[in-house]
């Protein structure tokens, strides 16, 4: 039985996406401890209760303009974790739902973890057309940019990755935490400008 840490990020009208998240989490894990961290700018009435076996803590959040919360995505979950030593820690969406699966599949999932990489999420859009064109407003095509992307990345590698999802053991996300910072960093000191979708952007520079 391993201890995995969940995090939740929701604010605004995100929160509404909250119970169907919080119904699904008996599906998820179901013969492992969990602790969710739910990061909100409400929310406050599930703060230290147990609903399907996961217990709960609920992490204030101001709800700032886009995109200053996701330039923060990865700090908060290593933040909120860091205290817990879980031996798996799991990023999720707010509209994220669980299907109920066969025990295999959830030990495949840990064996994955185990390995010490850190997993994420192709972009769906490639379930039907992995095209440059799409993706081309999200990479960073600013050449003085430490996290620039050729725009032909997109169909060398046929691939745009999604921060929506990350799992892993903390030292892979507080080591993607830790570079994703001094880029954001260098990105405002030199050019006191931020990717329109920083996590992302540096995540598929850095992936």
């Amino acid at each position: 039985m391993k201890n995995i840490g969940l995090v939740y990020m929701a604010t605004s009208v995100y929160k509404n996406y909250f119970p169907n998240f919080l119904d699904s989490l008996k599906f998820l894990f179901p013969n492992d401890n969990k602790t969710l961290i739910v990061i909100s700018d409400g929310l406050q009435e599930y703060n230290e209760q147990t609903i399907n076996d996961t217990k709960i803590y609920v992490k204030d959040v101001v709800d700032l303009p886009y995109p200053f919360l996701p330039c923060c995505k990865f700090r908060f979950v290593t933040r909120y974790t860091k205290e817990f030593n879980f031996d798996y820690i799991m990023n999720f969406d707010s509209d994220t739902i669980f299907l109920e699966k066969p025990n295999e599949f959830w030990e495949s999932l840990k064996s994955k973890m185990d390995t010490g990489k850190l997993l994420m999420t192709l972009h769906p859009h490639y379930l039907y057309t992995p095209d440059r064109d799409f993706f081309e407003p999200f990479i960073v095509s600013n050449q003085q940019s430490i996290g620039y992307i050729d725009a032909n990345y997109i169909n060398v590698h046929r691939s745009y990755i999604m921060t929506s999802f990350f799992a892993g053991k903390y030292d892979i996300i507080k080591y993607f935490d830790d570079k994703i910072y001094y880029m954001l960093g260098r990105d405002m000191d030199n050019l006191r400008w931020i990717p329109r979708f920083p996590d992302e952007a540096y995540m598929n520079k850095l992936y």
